[in-house]
C-alpha cells in the first residue's frame, strides 16, 4: 500500500485489512517507491485467499486512524498463475 500526497499509508490499521478474504499474517512499513515516505507492505497467506483461477480482480478493505477519511477500499486485478 503506497503513501501518497492524500493518503499515509500507515494509518492503516493492519487488524482491520482484509485482502480478497484473508487477513495479513505479517506486514512491513518501508520505503517500497523510493519517494522518501513510509508505504506498507502486507502478506498474506495464498490459501486464505478468496480466489479461483477465473479471479480478474481483488479487493482490499480496512480502517484507517484517520477520523476523516476511516474507510479504505480498493480493488485491483490479479493473475491466477498455477505451478
Amino acid at each position: 500500500m503506497l503513501t501518497t500526497i492524500e493518503f499515509d499509508a500507515t494509518t492503516v490499521d493492519p487488524a482491520t485489512v482484509l485482502f480478497a478474504g484473508a487477513i495479513p499474517v505479517k506486514w512491513i512499513t518501508k520505503d517500497v517507491d523510493n519517494d522518501g515516505d513510509l508505504d506498507v507492505v502486507f502478506h498474506f497467506k495464498t490459501q486464505e485467499l478468496k480466489l479461483d483461477s477465473s479471479s480478474t480482480e481483488a479487493t482490499l478493505i480496512g480502517e484507517t486512524t484517520n477520523p476523516t477519511n476511516p474507510h479504505i477500499t480498493g480493488t485491483g486485478p490479479v493473475r491466477i498463475i498455477h505451478s
